[in-house]
């Protein structure tokens, strides 16, 4: 694979990282987005849509990627 198809990946990947993981739905005051669990998806009596940490540290190692691309 050459590097523009991976740059085509990475953006993919974070295009829909961004489309179906960040709402602005549920957020605190003064907090303008937040990423989600999706719908479905309950880990340990947790609510479908619920926030976590791991989903903020992919959404940030994706920033990251699309930074260097």
């Amino acid at each position: 694979m050459d590097q523009e198809a991976m740059n085509q990946d990475c953006l993919r990947a974070y295009d829909d990282f961004i489309r179906n993981s960040v709402t602005s739905e549920g957020c605190p005051p003064g907090i303008s987005d937040r990423v989600h669990i999706g719908e479905g998806i309950a880990f340990g009596g947790s609510e479908p849509y619920d926030t976590y940490s791991e989903g903020i540290g992919w959404g940030m190692l994706l920033s990251v990627i699309m930074d260097i691309c």
